[in-house]
């Protein structure tokens, strides 16, 4: 059953370039179609990325995300999908690396600081044995970088049990191999979900329950 429908300015956004129209054009011509497509969507992508965040939120990503609460995310940036999950009432502390003294998170692609759309707290892998009874969500963990598997196996070790996943999987642009070791290693696949997808990517949610 859909719950209250949260405000949704991303989503908004995707949708006013990545339109089924543009999408029937690129089905009947690829050519005509590509070039649609990029004047319309890279520009808005770049300004989204900076402004939200990678991966972009519908209303069922969210609500499945509320159901799993309470929920630690680990790497959330601006805090966006945070926000939207804690709008339907959900319990979610967000943390991130890049956080200054004024509570502002570094942007992906500058040295320049944005304000968050909800609290985000300094910290790394140590917070986990704080938190390692919530779920851990991570969205896009940096690719081929230890961030992920650092902190996969850090929740592991405090005996987290739910896991999850916004990203591409094993061989995509987020996380590292050893992340992806870990989870087909302690943990079972119970739950995947499409999300909306930017042009050229794979991402998708996924929920990884503890063997």
């Amino acid at each position: 059953m859909t719950q209250n429908l949260v405000q949704n300015p991303y989503l908004d956004a995707y949708k006013a370039v990545c339109t089924p129209a543009l999408s029937a054009i690129s089905a009947v011509s690829p050519v005509i179609g590509d070039v649609l497509l990029t004047v319309n969507t890279w520009q808005t992508r770049d300004r989204c990325l900076e402004q939200y965040g990678f991966a972009v939120p519908s209303q069922e990503a969210i609500e499945l995300l509320a159901t799993l609460s309470p929920l630690v995310e680990m790497g959330a940036g601006l805090g966006y999908w945070a926000s939207l999950v804690e709008a339907l009432g959900a319990d979610i502390v967000a943390y991130d690396k890049y956080v200054n003294k004024r509570g502002k998170v570094k942007l992906y692609s500058s040295t320049k600081y944005g304000k968050p759309f909800l609290p985000v707290h300094k910290g790394t892998t140590e917070v986990l044995e704080l938190h390692a009874d919530r779920t851990l969500f991570m969205c896009w963990p940096p690719y081929d970088s230890p961030m992920a598997s650092d902190t996969l196996q850090a929740y592991l070790d405090h005996g987290g049990q739910t896991v999850v996943h916004v990203g591409e999987g094993p061989g995509g642009c987020t996380g590292d191999d050893r992340f992806f070791g870990l989870l087909e290693e302690h943990m079972e696949e119970t739950q995947t979900l499409d999300i909306p997808r930017w042009p050229g990517i794979r991402d998708y949610l996924s929920v990884w329950r503890r063997l």
